[in-house]
């Protein structure tokens, strides 16, 4: 059976309702639907490259879905460059800074981080 493919527009319409509807971990059966529906998407980039400006606009310090999209839609290892990428940028804020840390953490990549202070003070 073949999925229906969505173009980005209906992608990022998707994501969008998926984080605003998501509340809490505990009720993940409720966003199943969704996310199986990008499961068969075959253009993983651009829900990784949508993923990735929701994470860089978020406005609040849950970043918990989109943290959770990412690592299963993006290459683990540009995943880890681009999230370097967010941390180095001026222009970030403190509260995504944070979310991109312990996204870091969680995903068992070597790093050091040496000057935290530098990184959110930037």
């Amino acid at each position: 059976m073949i999925k229906k493919q969505l173009n980005p527009f209906e992608i990022k319409a998707l994501i969008t309702k998926l984080i605003s509807k998501f509340t809490d971990v505990k009720d993940f059966d409720n966003y199943v639907e969704y996310i199986e529906i990008l499961d068969n998407q075959q253009d993983k980039k651009t829900i990784a490259k949508l993923l990735f400006k929701e994470l860089y606009n978020l406005k609040n310090d849950d970043g918990s879905i989109i943290c959770f999209l990412l690592e299963r839609y993006a290459d683990k290892e540009e995943l880890t460059k681009k999230l370097w990428e967010l941390l180095k940028n001026n222009i970030v804020s403190n509260n995504v800074k944070i979310v991109v840390i312990n996204f870091l953490r969680g995903l068992d990549t070597d790093w050091q981080l040496d000057s935290g202070d530098e990184i959110l003070l930037g």
